[in-house]
């Protein structure tokens, strides 16, 4: 039983923040799109960098908060959208107000595939938790 018990404690502590996590990511990106102020920004900068698997475009892209302060952030497009958008380009920005640098352009891939695996993952961990717990209950009796 304490062997069990010695591996439900690990598995609980591992699990249990991994699927917390991805719940808030998931649920932040989700607010975010749903009620994130939109503002019209630009894209300023093209970056092009030479990696093992070929090329990375990374555009940079700037906007102004409901305050007037320029906020930048650094988005990789899906390759479909590399032929429309070049430096002065007008993209679609959805930042949250009490934390402007959480923010979302429209067309960029958002992280909620991350998010869905945090919280798949933790919640198998905390399956074998509970698995590891039970067997220990019923091992005790």
């Amino acid at each position: 039983m304490a062997a069990l018990f010695v591996l439900f404690v690990p598995a609980l502590l591992v699990g249990l923040p991994l699927f917390v996590w991805g719940w808030v990511m998931y649920d932040r990106l989700g607010r975010l799109e749903r009620s994130g102020v939109p503002v019209q920004g630009q894209v300023v900068d093209v970056r092009y960098r030479r990696t093992d698997d070929g090329h990375r475009i990374t555009h940079i892209v700037l906007w102004h908060t409901a305050e007037g302060q320029p906020r930048h952030r650094a988005v990789r497009f899906p390759t479909a959208a590399l032929r429309w958008l070049h430096v002065g380009s007008p993209v679609t920005v959805r930042y949250d107000p009490r934390h402007p640098s959480r923010a979302l352009v429209d067309g960029a891939p958002t992280p909620k595939g991350t998010a869905v695996t945090l919280m798949v993952f933790g919640g198998i961990v905390l399956a074998v938790a509970l698995l590891l717990l039970t067997s220990a209950v019923v091992a005790a009796m």
